[in-house]
């Protein structure tokens, strides 16, 4: 398995929200092998078949990502990634932002993607106030 690397700010995975709300760690860019390819999802954990993938507006701007980037070209690139990705069994949760009323939402999305049995161990950390 891939070590732990952190994330970004902004994104599922970053500060208190991956390490203390009682999920395993995650990988980032999680690798998923598709009919088309590897890709990767932001955030993974491979053993269970969860995945998080972060989706913000910039990349479907023109030019929102570098020069002549666009965002038609990328909406397609995009939807055909996921098309594959979710080919082979995987359903990612899409993530348009975690802002702190968004904590809690996102931690039950993606909770509720872990099987039962690892859900009944799950526990918040004692020191952080619970999701909103």
């Amino acid at each position: 398995m891939r070590t732990p690397a952190p994330t970004p700010p902004g994104r599922p995975g970053s500060g208190t929200w991956r390490s203390g709300h009682g999920l395993p760690r995650p990988i980032t860019q999680a690798p998923i092998t598709t009919a088309r390819g590897v890709f990767h999802c932001d955030l993974g954990w491979p053993d269970w078949s969860v995945y998080a993938e972060f989706d913000g507006l910039v990349k479907y701007r023109d030019g929102g990502v570098r020069p002549g980037h666009h965002a038609a070209q990328e909406l397609l690139r995009e939807k055909e990634r996921f098309d594959a990705i979710r080919a082979t069994g995987v359903n990612p949760v899409r993530v348009t932002a975690v802002g702190s009323s968004r904590v809690g939402e996102l931690t039950r999305a993606l909770t509720a993607r872990f099987p039962e049995a690892l859900r009944r161990t799950l526990r918040q950390h004692p020191l952080l106030p619970p999701p909103p």
